[in-house]
């Protein structure tokens, strides 16, 4: 699907949405249900922003899903781009579907209005280096990184108590957060992935470094044959394959499998 909007008082571009329908179809069979949303300037004479909605599919790579290009990052601008990925991607409320951002300018109140229903996790990355700014201490960072990356609740808890003791600032900062937006202890099993960074949009980010410095539809244009490039080499990748699960996480399985050969039942 492709939607682009004109702002007719002036007969200037404003914005586009690109959806290919192989990647939205491939998207609902294949991948695991939580999207990355992202924003990323322009580097080019005309500016703006470049929108991502980017999967992680069944082989822990990257999915690029849809793309945008627009004005600015605001409320308005973020509202388009969800109303548009909901409706190709059948989100309804956003139950039983995760979502991965940055705290985005806009992006909150678009998801709140939109997907009331979504679980929103926030990138821990983004999120401590915007705090340790203000709490730069080391045992600040261990306390964060443990709370964040626990696996049960008690070692989420024992790790706030410790912050609270080093800096009691921190700890309140920290605590107006829903636990359940950044430590990995409090997610929901149904996205299938217990990730607390937004490393999808991230890689795309990078993925598409250079042609974000090039014009508006020379960027279109390469990103299209870079999209239409991955999906051709990862399907014959898999065409002579003989796999029930995919390469990466085959590897992981194997791993495991040698490694149990040492292990004692007791």
């Amino acid at each position: 699907m492709t939607n682009m909007v004109t702002d007719d008082s002036v007969n200037t571009f404003k914005r586009i949405y690109i959806c290919y329908e192989a990647l939205k179809q491939g998207w609902k069979l294949g991948c695991r249900p939580i999207l990355g949303i992202d924003g990323c300037f322009l580097k080019n004479v005309c500016g703006g922003q470049l929108l991502s909605a980017v999967g992680r599919d069944a082989n822990n790579n990257m999915y690029p899903v849809a793309i945008a290009v627009v004005e600015t990052e605001s409320t308005d601008s973020w509202r388009w781009f969800l109303q548009l990925l909901k409706d190709d991607l059948s989100l309804g409320n956003g139950h039983a579907f995760t979502f991965f951002s940055d705290q985005q300018k806009g992006l909150v109140a678009a998801m709140k209005e939109l997907l009331s229903r979504a679980k929103h996790r926030l990138c821990t990355r983004h999120l401590y280096n915007n705090f340790k700014k203000r709490f730069p201490q080391v045992t600040v960072k261990h306390c964060f990184w443990t709370a964040a990356c626990a696996t049960y609740p008690t070692l989420y808890h024992k790790a706030m108590k410790l912050l609270q003791r080093v800096s009691k600032n921190a700890y309140d900062e920290l605590s107006r957060l829903e636990p359940k937006s950044w430590s990995k202890a409090f997610f929901d099993i149904h996205s299938f992935v217990d990730n607390v960074e937004n490393n999808m949009s991230e890689c795309f980010n990078n993925w598409i470094i250079n042609e974000r410095y090039m014009p508006l539809l020379n960027i279109i244009q390469e990103i299209h044959f870079k999209i239409m490039r991955r999906i051709r080499i990862n399907r014959d990748s898999m065409a002579y394959r003989d796999l029930p699960i995919c390469p990466r996480i085959k590897h992981k399985l194997d791993a495991a499998i040698n490694a149990s050969r040492k292990w004692q039942a007791t």
